[in-house]
């Protein structure tokens, strides 16, 4: 048994195709300038401010310097029962002071069960260790080993004045 195509059918597929044909080339642009934008802003960015106190006195901040990188997953140590670490190296941002860090976790996969590598442990310019555990009882010798087959690389920055 065959159906008649409804009077729009043919219509509202040619829209579809129109929309997507035409979304392809926006996106494209779009993607290509906030990539540009970005490159831009990750060589350097300063920002001068200027504020005013009660007692009529001016202050001047010195210009925010930032820097990250991307530690790899193979720096995954063993460190207690349940805990494994990372030393993670930043000599190559020549920060002048120790920074202010954050990381986050990457991975292929069930690197959203580690807890606690958020916590910044002995920051200094050239260095800070951090730490994780998982909710799903994992040995650290068995987070080590799925560390490793999943990629959990750590993502840091580092900003400082």
């Amino acid at each position: 048994m065959t159906f008649p195509l409804a009077k729009y059918d043919l219509f509202f597929v040619m829209s579809l195709v129109g929309i997507l044909l035409g979304g392809i080339p926006f996106t494209t642009l779009l993607t290509l300038y906030m990539k540009q934008k970005i490159l831009a802003s990750t060589i350097q960015y300063t920002t001068s401010t200027t504020v005013a106190t009660m007692l009529n006195q001016t202050n001047t901040t010195k210009p925010i310097y930032f820097c990250g990188g991307i530690s790899s997953y193979t720096l995954w140590q063993p460190y207690d029962v349940d805990v494994m670490m990372m030393n993670i190296d930043t000599t190559n941002c020549s920060f002048n002071a120790t920074p202010i860090y954050f990381t986050s976790m990457a991975g292929l996969g069930s690197h959203w069960t580690l807890i606690g590598y958020t916590g910044i442990s002995i920051a200094t310019n050239i260095s800070f260790t951090i730490y994780a555990s998982s909710w799903a009882n994992w040995n650290s010798t068995q987070m080590v080993a799925i560390a490793q087959t999943s990629l959990w690389n750590a993502n840091w920055l580092g900003f400082s004045y």
